[in-house]
């Protein structure tokens, strides 16, 4: 199977749960059913070249955002 067939495959799995995680974040269908469209159609045409291995990059655990102090006075 190609990537793009294994990508199309994956997204029409998921695309009722994104299809309701931007319903609850847009609050109606239309909206959510565009926006999903909208983020399949920029992710389909991105250079993925980059992403080697997802999976091994995860196991590395999560990554800690490094945040700047904040001065005491300002907390």
């Amino acid at each position: 199977m190609e990537q793009a067939d294994w990508l199309d495959e994956k997204f029409e799995e998921y695309r009722p749960h994104l299809r309701a995680v931007a319903y609850r974040m847009l609050g109606t269908l239309s909206d959510a059913d565009d926006a999903v469209q909208d983020a399949w159609l920029r992710f389909s045409r991105a250079d993925t070249s980059e992403v080697d291995n997802l999976k091994a990059d995860h196991r590395r655990g999560p990554r800690v955002a490094q945040h700047a102090a904040v001065p005491a006075d300002k907390a």
